[in-house]
Formats: structure tokens, C-alpha cells, sequence
């Protein structure tokens, strides 16, 4: 069942730049979180137990999205195949373009998620390099996909 789904690994999506605060803030908050794989924007990180669907109630500053990890895929088909083989209620999907993460949801479930639903996350991070995560949606997870609000600021806009 999915509800209780475990992974050796999860990640975490955040803003190209911040992986290094990102990996310090797990560090100082004593998680037993260990940083595995890394590319910009998207850090792995691995434990000494499973993860669970509970480990992502964790309140990261520098983590966009967090998600249990479900593998890297060397398409999108495959890594899409492996969420619906999970039952989720929705596929957002995330790719690292133009130095920054943009979030798509999947056309075919448009709507914003309802509390509780069972949300994967494609992330395209190279031509052939496609991660598969699942996350519970919940007051703590920005309802957009890889926590893209989509809105564009203005270059003129302070930082």
C-alpha cells in the first residue's frame, strides 16, 4: 500500500545555489541525514532507517520540495511508470532549465492537490537522467509542482 511506502533514499528540490545551506541546515538540525548524490538543484540524501512519508513533515528553509525517492529512470516513461504503478493521485513534474527549477503538472490531473493526496514528482535532470519521488500533500508543501509558484518577477524587483 502506499501509505507504507519506505526508501533507502529521498531528495530534496531547492533553488540551483542553495545545496550547500541546504545540506548544512540538515546537517545542524541532527537528522542522521547523510547527502548522497547532487546535482543543481536536487540533493539525495540517505539514513541509517528507511525513509517513510512521515520524514518529509521535516520544515527545510532551503527545500522546495521534499520526496521519497523512488529511483533514477533513464526516460520518463519509466520513471512515470513507476509512479503509477503507486497509485498516486497526480504527477507533477520538475526540470532543472534556464539555471532554474521549473515545476509542470501533468495535464491530465489539473487541479490543485487535496489535502492528503499521494503526489509524484518526475525530475528531468539530463536528457537520460529522470528521478521518480512521492510525497503526501500537506500544510507544509507548497501545492505547486517542485514548489514552482510559476509567477515571474519583475528584473526591476528587489531580491
Amino acid at each position: 500500500m502506499i501509505h507504507a511506502i519506505e526508501s533507502e533514499y529521498l531528495f530534496a528540490l531547492c533553488n540551483p545555489g542553495s545545496e550547500k545551506p541546504l545540506k548544512l541546515e540538515v546537517e545542524s538540525l541532527s537528522l542522521g541525514w547523510r547527502p548522497s548524490y547532487q546535482r543543481r538543484g536536487f540533493v539525495t540524501f540517505k539514513a541509517d532507517h528507511p525513509f517513510s512519508l512521515d520524514s518529509l513533515n521535516t520544515p527545510l528553509a532551503f527545500a522546495r520540495r521534499l520526496c521519497l525517492s523512488l529511483g533514477k529512470f533513464p526516460d520518463r516513461e519509466a520513471a512515470v511508470g513507476m509512479l503509477e504503478s503507486q497509485s498516486v493521485s497526480m504527477i507533477h513534474q520538475a526540470r532543472f532549465h534556464e539555471r532554474k527549477m521549473q515545476g509542470v503538472q501533468d495535464m491530465n490531473s489539473p487541479r490543485k492537490p487535496a489535502k492528503m493526496d499521494f503526489i509524484g514528482t518526475v525530475v528531468e535532470l539530463g536528457p537520460q537522467e529522470f528521478w521518480a519521488g512521492i510525497h503526501r500533500d500537506g500544510p507544509l508543501f507548497s501545492p505547486d509542482p517542485a514548489g514552482d509558484s510559476g509567477v515571474i518577477m519583475p528584473e526591476s524587483s528587489p531580491s
